[in-house]
């Protein structure tokens, strides 16, 4: 019997892993357990959404990261769990009225990829600066051109 083949999520946390014991142990240390497949079924439940596999299985992996100084795992970015990521989405929902005054200044590369707003309840926080309003997320309502599960930055 064969091995079963090997997701993009568990060759990735294969690689953070071996990285991060040999070069960062104490940020591999503020991780958190992953999530349960009913809390991801209650999170996409909410935020009205499918959420895709690989972002399933990153949140079964990880769910969040505690917070400590100089210990972000992601260029900066704390890593959210999916409690603290409704909490954000929930937020950015209530500053759905802002695309009228900033959607226009709003631009992705490549261009359409992304939709022109300031935010949409299809962007799905996942990762935040201890700044406020400074996030990557994940896009589950992409522009014209482009990807559902798509990476990207919004915020401030």
């Amino acid at each position: 019997m064969s091995e079963p083949p090997h997701t993009r999520i568990t060759m990735l946390r294969q690689r953070w892993e071996r990285w991060f014991q040999d070069n960062f142990p104490s940020a591999l240390e503020t991780l958190q357990a992953g999530a349960t497949s009913q809390e991801i079924e209650d999170f996409s439940r909410e935020i009205g959404f499918a959420i895709p596999e690989d972002v399933r299985e990153w949140f079964m992996w990880i769910n969040g990261q505690v917070h400590q100084p100089h210990l972000s795992v992601l260029f900066g970015f704390d890593l959210l769990s999916l409690s603290d990521s409704l909490q954000e989405w929930r937020f950015w929902q209530t500053v759905s009225d802002m695309n009228a005054v900033f959607a226009e200044s709003c631009r992705s590369f490549p261009e359409d990829a992304i939709l022109p707003a300031y935010t949409t309840p299809g962007w799905i926080p996942i990762a935040k600066t201890s700044r406020p309003a400074d996030y990557l997320g994940i896009d589950l309502n992409p522009g014209p051109e482009g990807t559902v599960g798509q990476v990207i930055n919004f915020g401030r």
